[in-house]
């Protein structure tokens, strides 16, 4: 079973999904808030998953 701090951050990642599909292909601008929480979701992941 998933600990549930991790499938949470997990699920935190549909905000890089979504900053992607806006960027590529409906080409909506990336501003510094988006790239800012998008870095933000990826590094809190990425720690979460070395803590394990």
């Amino acid at each position: 079973m998933v600990p549930l701090a991790l499938a949470v951050a997990l699920r935190e990642t549909s905000i890089v999904f979504a900053v992607l599909t806006g960027a590529l292909i409906l080409r909506e601008r990336v501003d510094l808030a988006r790239n800012a929480s998008t870095f933000v979701t990826l590094s809190s992941v990425a720690l979460m998953r070395l803590a394990r």
